[in-house]
């Protein structure tokens, strides 16, 4: 199980974040929100539902141990002078768990089990919802999500917020701001909307859509299909699987930019008026519609944007 012993420094959690969420959640607990060091400490037990209104202001850690399947956690029975305060709410256990979190911000850690947190209202949170098909909600504020290895279900709202999937089949959907979102392995569903994203797709099949924006996609090694929005988006072709079959749709922008520097080129054919199929070196189909720009490495090894006929021009049908 992992160890949730929280330090100001460290996560020691069940197996290592990835870079951004380990910087996100550490920002949380450097910021201090009440502007003192992580001091004092209170565990309660784990019912099936659990009335907090008897924990001390002055708390900054709160941890919640038991093993009652089902437990319900309404963090909004804080008062509000202990929610001011609180930085970090830890949970031991692998039982599912359903977290109700309103006007809070601070760090949440869950151990295993398929947990559900709901997050109402403003205030930045930073979940780490631990193994298990886990399903998060945020609202408002700039708000950091781990899943972690499961089939997840996560929904953050208004706020730049980042997200990580993790393993497992996952359906990640923001509303607006500027946002990260890593989906991690697995065949992931990945829906942004207004604002300027930066999506991973990583490893498996994986459905990208983006909203308004100018925002920069990366694919994965996996069948991927991309549907960009309105903006001038770029999307960076990374490690498709040797025979695959990948769809690109650069939406309603006038600039949109497919960049191919990391990927070799055997032909592209003229697919309608603003189409093309690609063919790669390891076998791999990438069908291209709404396109207007290409970028890959001409014959002196240096990156090289063009319009769509161009490119069609410098790789012809063998």
């Amino acid at each position: 199980m992992a160890n949730y012993n929280v330090s100001k420094a460290t996560f020691p959690l069940n197996k290592a974040l990835p870079v951004e969420i380990q910087a996100a959640l550490e920002a949380f607990l450097a910021a201090d929100v009440d502007g003192l060091p992580l001091r004092a400490s209170t565990t309660r037990p784990l019912g099936t539902s659990s009335n907090l209104g008897d924990v001390a202001a002055g708390t900054d850690i709160l941890t919640l141990s038991g093993s009652v399947a089902g437990a319900l956690i309404d963090l909004s029975s804080l008062t509000q002078s202990v929610r001011d305060g609180l930085e970090v709410v830890a949970f031991n256990g692998t039982t599912p768990k359903v977290v109700e979190l309103s006007d809070f911000s601070g760090v949440v850690l869950l151990g295993r089990g398929n947990d559900t947190v709901t997050k109402s209202g403003g205030g930045d949170v930073a979940v780490n919802a631990g193994d298990g098909r886990d399903s998060v909600t945020t609202g408002s504020g700039n708000d950091t999500v781990n899943a972690g290895a499961g089939n997840d279900l996560i929904q953050t709202g208004d706020g730049n917020d980042t997200v990580y999937g993790g393993d497992g089949n996952d359906r990640l959907a923001d509303t607006s701001g500027n946002n990260l979102v890593s989906g991690g392995d697995g065949n992931d569903t990945v829906s942004t909307g207004a604002g300027i994203d930066t999506v991973y797709a990583g490893g498996g099949d994986d459905s990208i859509a983006t909203g308004a924006g100018n925002d920069s996609i990366y694919t994965g090694g996996g069948a991927d299909t991309v549907r960009a929005g309105n903006g001038n988006d770029i999307i960076i072709l990374e490690s498709p699987t040797a025979g695959g079959n990948l769809t690109i749709d650069g939406g309603y922008g006038l600039q949109d930019t497919l960049d191919l520097t990391l990927v070799g080129i055997s032909s592209a054919t003229a697919a309608g008026a603003t189409g093309a199929t690609l063919t790669l070196d390891n076998g791999a189909t990438v069908n291209v519609v709404s396109v207007e720009r290409f970028m890959y490495e001409n014959a002196a090894g240096s990156a090289e944007l063009v319009s769509l006929q161009l490119f069609l021009n410098a790789f012809p049908p063998v």
